[in-house]
């Protein structure tokens, strides 16, 4: 089986790496780590200034993969450990993810959600969502509820 696990760094994509490492792997599954820096359009005063701070986004990214890959191999680490991977890249997340996963090819997508709803899911919109809505192979949503204050 084929597993890419969508991450971004914040306490969700932790939880979805717990999930992962917290179920029965083969030593024939693979890994795959995926961490998509997602420009803000409009910002830059210049190109050379959006390909600095893509570059930057792409090397913080880049930090973020590798950490999630040693958190699951730590968390692994009394099983045989899987092949394991970590691929940065530039673009939409929510597109990215499903085009990663596609061209892979990955048999399941596992990723974090913040849980938001209503008003507030429309405003900040759902990657999840979309995932779910276009992925080429089974999804698995790792929510994380919000505490209301």
């Amino acid at each position: 089986m084929r597993i890419l696990v969508a991450i971004d760094g914040t306490d969700c994509s932790d939880q979805a790496l717990d999930f992962v490492s917290g179920r029965r792997w083969g030593e024939e599954d693979e890994f795959l780590i995926l961490c998509v820096a997602e420009p803000a359009p409009g910002v830059f005063q210049d190109d050379e200034e959006e390909a600095q701070c893509s570059s930057e986004m792409l090397k913080d990214c880049g930090v973020i993969a590798e950490r999630g890959l040693k958190r699951l191999k730590r968390k692994l680490s009394s099983r045989s450990l899987p092949g394991m991977s970590t691929q940065v890249v530039c673009g939409s997340p929510a597109e990215s993810i499903v085009e990663r996963a596609a061209s892979w090819p990955a048999d399941l997508i596992v990723l974090g959600s913040h849980g938001h709803s209503g008003c507030r899911r429309f405003m900040v919109g759902s990657v999840a969502e979309t995932v779910l809505k276009q992925a080429p192979c089974s999804v698995q949503v790792v929510r994380v509820q919000e505490v209301e204050k």
